[in-house]
């Protein structure tokens, strides 16, 4: 059986941002209006949030490793 992306993006990143963030809610969308509300069109589409405003969003080709580097340092110092 062959996994789309999302299918298997999504446990490496989940628990990439569960190891590295432990203060952050991941949310995963499965509805087309509220994916919309957010303006993705495309999936897959990560869009992380700090302190209530959009910080990173990665559409299509993203690398775990790449959204942790960039992720890691602003939300080092909001939680230290």
């Amino acid at each position: 059986m062959l996994l789309n992306v999302c299918q298997a993006l999504r446990p490496k990143l989940f628990g990439a941002v569960e190891q590295n963030f432990k203060e952050c809610k991941i949310i995963d969308i499965d509805n087309i209006k509220l994916a919309i509300s957010f303006n993705v069109f495309t999936i897959p589409t990560i869009v992380f949030f700090l302190d209530g405003k959009e910080f990173l969003r990665k559409s299509r080709y993203v690398s775990v490793d790449e959204v942790i580097q960039k992720v890691k340092r602003p939300y080092e110092i909001m939680f230290s």
